[in-house]
């Protein structure tokens, strides 16, 4: 299972100042990543998947037709470094460098005074409709195969109940996290961007702080660390800000399902100390398989 993890792994190309411990310690983080969420990873891979395939699309539509899916996967990794005569090398993914190649202009990527010397691997691509239902798909089974041990032979009582509670505590965090992730990215944009009100004016606003001012300690720690969870970007990109009664729930199915997650695995690797008999046979496969 590490063997695996470990080896699945093509993470984006380091920056140049990234020293081998500093890979290592990326590369364990992932790993340790998909152990604990194979899931999360599978969705990286999807939506990077679906980038490289669009990024062919506008290439070719360009006239490009050379560029191939290594060149976009390759460009999205970080290959692809751009020398601004104002600003340090830095980055472009596979859309920023068509922009640049077809409409052979400037563009701005950000402040000149910070620029990014490589991309995070947890960078995650908007996956597509069609994209995202094989997603929920693919996950849903995934996490259903697990109930194929549902009457396994559990050496405790203690063990063979909490195996189908973790069961189902597993496949409904993926259910919520699937609803969850389409209210807060899709749904709620469009209600809140339909029933929009005026922005508030700089009075409504003082008042607001003032109310929470007067509430001690704990409250302005409080506000802080709802600032912090509801626009965790580098940057603190406005445009990122998700409102907390959208985002909270998400931690809560996040923290459920660590925990379940976590029980499955460690019960994997617990239940050999005491297998059944039938573990020590040999299967023959002929049985099943005619003229094997």
């Amino acid at each position: 299972m590490f063997l695996c993890t470990w080896s699945i792994l093509c993470l984006n190309v380091p920056g140049p100042e990234d020293r081998m411990l500093d890979m290592l310690m990326r590369k364990v983080y992932i790993m340790c990543l998909g152990l604990l969420g194979p899931e999360f990873i599978f969705q990286i891979a999807l939506a990077q998947w679906g980038s490289a395939r669009q990024s062919i699309k506008d290439f070719h539509a360009s006239g490009y037709t050379e560029w191939t899916i290594q060149h976009a996967f390759f460009a999205d990794m970080g290959g692809f470094l751009l020398h601004a005569p104002d600003c340090p090398l830095f980055p472009i993914d596979a859309k920023q460098l068509h922009y640049l190649v077809t409409e052979a202009w400037g563009i701005v990527f950000g402040p000149a005074t910070r620029p990014i010397d490589r991309f995070e691997n947890t960078i995650l691509p908007e996956l597509s409709e069609s994209m995202f239902w094989m997603f929920v798909a693919i996950t849903t089974c995934l996490g259903a195969i697990f109930f194929a041990g549902w009457h396994y032979s559990f050496p405790t009582k203690m063990e063979q109940t909490l195996w189908p509670v973790a069961c189902v505590g597993m496949t409904f965090c993926l259910m919520a996290f699937h609803v969850i992730t389409k209210y807060v990215f899709n749904i709620y944009p469009a209600i809140r961007e339909r029933f929009a009100r005026a922005p508030s004016t700089d009075a409504e606003k003082t008042s607001r702080d003032r109310h929470w001012v007067g509430h001690g300690r704990f409250i302005q720690i409080a506000r802080r660390v709802g600032y912090h969870i509801r626009n965790n970007s580098v940057q603190k990109d406005p445009a990122l800000e998700v409102p907390l009664k959208a985002i909270l729930p998400i931690y809560v199915v996040g923290f459920i399902y660590c925990h379940v997650r976590t029980y499955i695995f460690l019960a994997d690797v617990l239940e050999h100390r005491v297998l059944p008999e039938s573990g020590y046979m040999t299967v023959e496969w002929s049985r099943f398989i005619p003229h094997l």
